[in-house]
This record gives structure tokens, sequence and C-alpha cells, in this order.
């Protein structure tokens, strides 16, 4: 039950946005008990507790491969660095793919990790 449907069967008139007085302020103040309105969401909150149904739960992630950065070159010959996967969007360590899929500014790279797109 929200406040404002609280103070409805209280028999006062509330609209669907604004401030209440002070004597539903005073009204709410007796209330023992919790409003919907009151449940904060955040990120720590499971949202299936609040709405009463069940979600499964993501299975963790593996490691796939040791930290590193991975080089490659541009067209002109300039060295860049990367780290994310630029075909799964994921870090190197997470990724699933065969090879790292290297952004598309790299087109040459002499890692073994590294595949050119």
């Amino acid at each position: 039950m929200t406040k404002r449907e609280y103070l409805r069967s209280l028999g006062f008139t509330v609209g669907e946005r604004g401030r209440f007085t002070d004597l539903m302020k005073a009204e709410l103040a007796k209330y023992d008990g919790v409003f919907d309105d009151d449940v904060e969401v955040t990120k720590q909150t499971n949202i299936s507790k609040i709405r009463g149904t069940q979600r499964s739960t993501p299975s963790p992630q593996v490691r796939q491969r040791e930290a590193r950065s991975l080089y490659g070159y541009t067209k002109e010959g300039y060295k860049v660095g990367f780290v994310n996967c630029a075909r799964c969007h994921q870090h190197m360590i997470w990724c699933n793919c065969e090879k790292v899929t290297a952004p598309k500014i790299v087109v040459r790279s002499d890692d073994k990790l590294v595949r050119i797109a």
C-alpha cells in the first residue's frame, strides 16, 4: 500500500502528485508499517523479493586467459594497445572467442592471440 492509498482509506482527498498537508503527515507518522513508496530500489536490493517473483541468478563468468595488454598497428604504422574484444565487447580475460578480435583501426598484429577483423 502506498502513502496516498493509505490517506485515501482514511478519507483524505489526495491527488497523484503533490505535497502532503501537515494533518496528512501527522496521520502518516501514526502508521505502524512500511509503505511501498519507502522501499528504495538499489543495486543491492533484490527486485524479485519486492515483486514476489523468482528469478534465476546469472552464472559466474569463467576466466579464459590471463590479463595483459595486446598491441597492433594501424595502416599508418602507429602502435595501438587494447584489452577488449571487438567481437563480443568483453575484456580479454572473459572473452569466449578463440582469439581476441582487434579494433577496426588495427590492420596488423604480431601477437598470436589477436585476430584481425
